[in-house]
């Protein structure tokens, strides 16, 4: 069973995932709030589905780009809980979360991550047919949302967002042609993605033994 957290944004996500399903899943929003919900938000969780903490055997904790303190309370959290228990623990980036909630489009994927004082984070993503997932293309970047848009409006194939789309990013698309931009679905049930992504992409070798060995056990 494996507890998934996401607290990169406003948006705190947790879900339970058995490699089959989604057992129990919940997201809500907590403006400044992590540090306070997120232990009793799992403990309720695990209650409401009737699952001892015992029968955990992993955990998968986004790792950013996001809200450096909400980030911090997640990732510290995760890392208590599976040294604790000395079970694996796997970080996601916000990204590869946000591409992973998304069916397959024509031409490719751009996720974006708030990044504070009208920036935002984003990489392009393309289809990866083999495994039936969109598949990071290029490095992260930081860019003024004006500047992506422009960007992507250069692009020769149809280009996709998703992910924190505030009101700046929709005052410098309205100002532009949108022939390569759609807006695609924004899930809010990140935590799900989490899991189903930490499955999926272990079973087709993409983290290395590294990445989903058990947390290091330092006390």
């Amino acid at each position: 069973m494996l507890l998934a957290i996401d607290t990169a944004t406003a948006y705190m996500s947790l879900a339970l995932h058995d490699d089959q399903r989604v057992i129990a899943e919940s997201t809500w929003v907590s403006p400044n709030n992590h540090t306070v919900e997120l232990a009793p938000a799992v403990h309720a969780m695990l209650v409401r589905a009737g699952i001892a903490i015992d029968a955990l055997t992993a955990l998968a904790v986004a790792i950013g780009p996001g809200s450096y303190s909400a980030l911090r309370i997640g990732v510290s959290f995760a890392k208590a809980v599976a040294a604790a228990r000395e079970l694996p623990l796997i970080g996601m980036t916000t990204l590869d979360i946000l591409s992973a909630s998304q069916h397959r489009y024509p031409g490719e994927l751009i996720p974006t991550a708030q990044a504070g004082r009208g920036r935002v984070i984003a990489a392009r993503y393309t289809w990866n047919a083999v495994i039936n997932r969109w598949t990071r293309a290029e490095l992260m970047q930081n860019w003024e949302w004006a500047a992506l848009i422009a960007a992507i409006e250069q692009r020769a194939t149809p280009t996709w967002v998703t992910g924190e789309i505030d009101a700046d990013a929709e005052h410098a698309g309205d100002r532009r042609n949108r022939r390569r931009r759609r807006t695609c679905d924004r899930s809010s049930e990140r935590a799900d993605y989490v899991g189903r992504y930490r499955f999926t992409a272990a079973a087709c070798g993409l983290f290395g033994e590294r990445s989903i060995g058990a947390v290091a056990r330092q006390r």
